[in-house]
Parts: C-alpha cells; sequence; structure tokens
C-alpha cells in the first residue's frame, strides 16, 4: 500500500523485502531520490548492523515465530532492531495503544508519530487517526484528512487501519494527501492477505496465509459479518 501511494506521488518507489522481493534485487538502477518500501521481518532485523530507514512503522506485537527466537523478549529485542540506527531527523511511526511498541519506541532518537487504529482520536491531534470516517493526520498542529474510511474496498478494520498507517508514512516521506487518496482508492487485496481468490456456488474464498499466529487469524476473522 505505501508503494502504491508513493507512485501515485510520482515517486521511483520500489516494494520488497519480506514480501517475496529481496530488497538486494531492488537496488538496481535507483537513485538517490528512489523510495523503497520494505517489509521486514524479526529474522532479518536480528542480523543488521546498519539498515536505517527514514521512516520506521511497527504496527503491532502479539508473540510470533518463538520456534526460531529463543523467548518473547528476544523477540522484541529483534523488532526493536528496526529503530537501532535512526537518528534525529528520521521517524518512528508506532502504535499508541500498544505499550511494548510504545516503550521500545521511547529508546530511539528518532521522531515519534503514534497511530491510532481504533476507538477515540488520539488527543494531541498529532499523529494518524479515523475521526468521524476519515483518515485524519496531524503534525505540529496542521491536521490534514488523507482519505475517506468508506474509500477502502479492503475487507475488515484492520486492513483500513493498516492503510492509515501507510498514508502516514507515505505524507512524512512527502506525498501530498491528494496521491494519497487516489492510491487508496486504487488499492486492491495483497497477495495472501485476505486475498478473494475465488467465488464458488456462493461461497467466497480468501487466501490468508499470511495470517502466522492466533491474533493475525482472529483479526482476519472479525473482517466478516456474513456467514
Amino acid at each position: 500500500a505505501l508503494g502504491a501511494m508513493l507512485r501515485e506521488a510520482g515517486f521511483d518507489a520500489r516494494v520488497g523485502g519480506n514480501i517475496g522481493a529481496p530488497l538486494v534485487g531492488l537496488v538496481e538502477g535507483s537513485t538517490e531520490a528512489t523510495a523503497f518500501a520494505v517489509e521486514v521481518s524479526s529474522f532479518q532485523l536480528e542480523g543488521t548492523e546498519r539498515f536505517r530507514p527514514d521512516v520506521a512503522v511497527w504496527l503491532n506485537l502479539s508473540p510470533d515465530h518463538l520456534d526460531r527466537h529463543p523467548s518473547l523478549e528476544a523477540y522484541v529485542a529483534a523488532k526493536a532492531r528496526l529503530f537501532a540506527n535512526q537518528g534525529a531527523g528520521d521517524w518512528a511511526v508506532v502504535n499508541a495503544d500498544d505499550p511494548v511498541v510504545l516503550e521500545e519506541a521511547r529508546r530511539a532518537r528518532s521522531r515519534k508519530l503514534p497511530f491510532r487504529v481504533t476507538g477515540e482520536p488520539l488527543p494531541s491531534g498529532d499523529g494518524a487517526f479515523f475521526d468521524a470516517g476519515l483518515a485524519r493526520f496531524g503534525l505540529t498542529g496542521r491536521l490534514e484528512t488523507l482519505f475517506r474510511r468508506d474509500e477502502v474496498v479492503l475487507p475488515g478494520a484492520h486492513l483500513a487501519g493498516d492503510l492509515l498507517v501507510a498514508a502516514a508514512a507515505a505524507r512524512l516521506l512527502g506525498a501530498p494527501a491528494e496521491a494519497i487518496a487516489r492510491g487508496v482508492r486504487a488499492f486492491r487485496a495483497v497477495e495472501h492477505v485476505l486475498e478473494h481468490v475465488a467465488t464458488i456456488r456462493g461461497v467466497a474464498y480468501y487466501n490468508d496465509s499470511k495470517a502466522t499466529n492466533v491474533e493475525a487469524a482472529r483479526r482476519s476473522l472479525e473482517a466478516f459479518v456474513q456467514p
């Protein structure tokens, strides 16, 4: 979603990482102006030394991959390496309702932008949140609308929330609100993420194989109101 929004804004945006296209394969032909939208797993982060994103997004935390990481604390530490090399000019976009994510972000040197995908808008007005059906983005007292929630074609509140956070990241990277809204309106399912694959005899089939833990599967099931 972030890549689509950046492309709508005219960026040379390249998407990869843990979602299938290795980052090293995206480098050829890039310039200083190229924007990379990269999903980075805990497996990849635990071995990083110089990885430094201009905008780092940590959506949430739930126990996962504990067949690889020796403890939940080790898993958290691996994820938190996302912020390890950030400086004062970078951004950490973090879940205002996840205390562990907030605590790890506090240790980072980067600027913080909170987001909230459910419940009341952020009281400070700064950050990303939904308010009266609008995706709102506030920074240093200036409040903007990035898109309307009813423009989201993906099922489920959690995927609308993902688009909100992607929109906030795109805005921090310089994409105008109009381009972000166009990206949201045009965005369709990501492969393996509540991806509608067929409707056969009135039954809809979805591929949600990216839901690798109980919390992710629960959110996906909550996306449907019909049997």
